[in-house]
């Protein structure tokens, strides 16, 4: 595959229910994960009205449905909120290489069919706790509390409310897009995502 002088392949960002604009919020991770050479795509399936929020399993399907052939196996998955929910679905469909979940509204014990599994999420993620309580829905507190269920090896849990380094401490269901947040996470996440890559498959799989 060539991507173009993207080395690291494809990574597909996923908004969640709100999309007017997905440039305003996941988005703005796209330039880092540019500059460190990957290939973004950012699709747009719109915004949820209050009735689509109860019939979430049925338009997070269809939208599914919608965004799955055009993924690759080699393709990253990162999804915020409804969009790691729809992280979740769409691999259950294919396998990918890797999943960056983002304040998900996912249940805690659901992981996603790739080879690795980055968890972000913070206590202070009130939206994903909440999401957990409405019936009828695929939505669970992953965002709030992370993985939770077996351990597996794939998984990195990461606390962004007690962050490694010096990145800033985050705290709420998007904090990450707030000024001064987005860009020292995104050098974060995506450096993360090669190391992944490298230890993982090695230079082999380095798409050139």
């Amino acid at each position: 595959m060539n991507y173009k002088g993207n080395p690291f392949g494809r990574i597909v960002m996923i908004h969640g229910i709100r999309g007017e604009n997905p440039e305003k919020h996941i988005g703005r991770l796209a330039p880092e994960f540019r500059r460190q050479g990957f290939s973004v795509i950012i699709p747009n399936y719109g915004s949820f009205n209050l009735f689509s929020l109860f019939v979430s399993a049925y338009v997070d399907t269809k939208v599914s449905s919608a965004i799955l052939p055009f993924l690759q196996e080699d393709d990253i998955l990162l999804g915020h909120s409804n969009g790691a929910t729809l992280v979740y679905m769409l691999t259950q469909k294919i396998r990918v290489r890797g999943a960056i979940l983002v304040n998900a509204a996912l249940d805690a014990d659901k992981l996603p069919n790739a080879d690795f599994i980055h968890i972000y999420f913070n206590h202070g993620d009130m939206v994903s706790s909440l999401s957990a309580l409405m019936p009828f829905t695929p939505w669970g507190a992953m965002g709030s509390v992370g993985y939770t269920g077996p351990v597996n090896h794939t998984v990195m849990n990461i606390d962004c409310g007690d962050p490694p380094y010096d990145l800033p401490q985050l705290d709420g269901h998007s904090a990450l897009f707030e000024a001064g947040n987005t860009a020292p996470w995104a050098r974060f996440m995506s450096a993360l995502a090669i190391a992944e890559i490298n230890h993982t498959y090695g230079s082999d799989r380095i798409l050139q």
